[in-house]
């Protein structure tokens, strides 16, 4: 008798394991496909497609508002119920970024940018601001002597362009050296890529990455 209970306590729990595994899949992506709505956290909720969903969290914004998001990202802080139905905030600087529309943004240089290309690769304009370093001499005295050479910090903002690996959550500047890192998976793309002159490595970058994602497909979790 106890063996026959152990027995249908392991198959109840083995058809509930199914039961939740079989409800989730996987989707090859497209640009139609839309991501789920809502505010990330972490790498992993994008990843996971499985955002913060809009409806748990806390504002006096109607959910169909085209200005939700705004509303939302405008504070300091976020505020949402958890998934135990537990109150909880976090710095709005401090999110990865959120999905609006199907599309996902990132939190990047203090504003949120949208991605244009997904994929395993994707690609995305930013402008972040960029602290240089310039020297000065007070007592310059205009016969090409400085004397007492200082430091004077001045910040500028600059549009660039970035990359993100959708494995890693990486990112990095698109650059020919940062491409050729990044396809490095796929053994015949980066050879003839590594092949190509200096100018051609630099001009076609984005034929690269595009021709990565198409022979390296991005799989996103999607609920039956």
């Amino acid at each position: 008798m106890t063996k026959f209970i152990n027995l249908l306590v392991l198959l109840l729990l083995s058809t509930g394991f199914h039961a939740q595994s079989d409800s989730l899949s996987s989707t090859v992506y497209t640009p139609d496909f839309s991501f789920n709505n809502g505010i990330y956290l972490t790498f992993a909720q994008v990843k996971n497609n499985n955002p913060i969903p809009k409806s748990r969290l806390i504002i006096s914004e109607n959910l169909s508002s085209p200005a939700f998001f705004d509303k939302v990202l405008g504070g300091k802080k976020i505020f949402f119920f958890d998934e135990n139905g537990l109150r909880k905030e976090v710095l709005t600087e401090q999110i990865w970024g959120f999905s609006n529309n199907g599309v996902i943004y990132i939190n990047l240089g203090g504003s949120f940018n949208k991605i244009s290309i997904v994929g395993n690769l994707c690609h995305f304009i930013a402008t972040v601001t960029v602290t240089n370093q310039q020297y000065y001499d007070p007592f310059y005295n205009g016969y090409g002597a400085n004397y007492n050479i200082s430091p004077n910090l001045y910040s500028i903002q600059e549009t660039r362009q970035f990359l993100l690996n959708f494995k890693t959550g990486k990112v990095s500047d698109y650059t020919v050296p940062n491409v050729s890192t990044s396809i490095a998976a796929d053994d015949e793309l980066a050879k003839e890529y590594l092949n190509l002159s200096k100018r051609k490595k630099k001009d076609l970058k984005f034929l690269y990455i595009r021709r990565y994602n198409q022979c390296n497909p991005l799989l996103i979790p999607t609920k039956k």
